[in-house]
């Protein structure tokens, strides 16, 4: 569902509920400045954090797989368990990076809901 945003009250209730997608429709604003301020809002809206995630997990999978070898050669654990640590520690990982894509997100809006208030209402 597509949110119309037409005054500030508008524009801040997008940090609170982040909407699937929003539309600029401030009367100040000619149609191409509300056009570049709905599709600057809309391609941070639809981060999910999963590239942080991927991110995450590239530079993480390498530092797991060697201690995965050094446990195998240097512990008496059952490959079993071993294999259980990497997935849990992937699967961990992942959801950590996730979670930190989704809070820069919403930095992200933040600010640029501050830049709109200063450049497009002076």
């Amino acid at each position: 569902m597509i949110k119309e945003i037409r005054n500030i009250e508008d524009l801040e209730q997008i940090a609170q509920k982040l909407p699937e997608e929003v539309k600029f429709s401030f009367p100040s604003l000619d149609d191409a400045q509300n056009e570049e301020w709905t599709t600057r809002f809309n391609n941070l809206i639809r981060e999910c954090g999963c590239s942080s995630g991927q991110q995450f997990l590239l530079l993480a999978t390498p530092v797991y797989i060697v201690a995965i070898i050094l446990l195998i050669t240097f512990t008496s654990l059952p490959k079993q368990i071993l294999i259980i640590l990497f997935i849990a520690a992937l699967v961990i990982t992942g959801a950590a990076g996730k979670i930190a894509g989704i809070i820069q997100r919403n930095k992200k809006i933040e600010k640029l809901i501050n830049q709109f208030k200063q450049n497009a209402l002076a």
